[in-house]
């Protein structure tokens, strides 16, 4: 079978059209899943009940679709269409996959963020700057007094904030 090239402008027009419905999409599903304070909220939970990470979890919302997706593809049976009087198209499906695929990309961007927070009490020393410190005028003793008080001040922040995000 013989097939017209591809433009490049018809690719454009249809990661547009993806685009758009996938941000439509987000809005809507994301308020029916999540409140407007976490969106990963519903990943959280089914871990935990699941005893699983959220990225596992999201993980397995998007096999789910490829799954579908490939079936589809494997039998031909499918509409390529956003909607269908039986529910989601293919569209849809890709769309929702392609969903998936960011909030699987938030929860482990999160765990990442846990992990390296975490691994901020593994920080036993500094190494003051001490060349910095006598540009500054201060003694070798004074930099370094200086260097210890400003990450206590830095990881005490982080602190504070990580107990405002747990607390709200």
């Amino acid at each position: 079978m013989m097939c017209k090239p591809f433009t490049p402008a018809r690719f454009e027009n249809l990661v547009k059209e993806f685009q758009e419905q996938e941000a439509k999409i987000l809005s809507h599903k994301g308020n029916e899943y999540s409140d407007q304070e976490d969106r990963l909220l519903n990943f959280r939970e089914v871990a935990e009940f699941l005893g699983r990470s959220p990225a596992e979890v999201a993980l397995a919302y998007l096999l789910k679709h490829i799954q579908s997706i490939a079936l589809a593809v494997k039998t031909g049976k499918y509409a390529w269409a956003w909607e269908t009087e039986g529910g989601e198209g293919l569209k849809q499906r890709i769309a929702d996959a392609r969903n998936y695929l960011l909030f699987l990309a938030a929860c482990l961007e999160e765990a990442n963020d846990s992990i390296m927070f975490n691994d901020l009490d593994l920080i036993a020393d500094v190494l003051p700057d001490y060349a910095l410190g006598r540009r500054r005028g201060l003694t070798d003793e004074e930099t370094e007094r200086r260097a210890r008080a400003a990450m206590t001040w830095a990881v005490n922040r982080v602190l504070d904030i990580e107990s405002e995000f747990d607390a709200g």
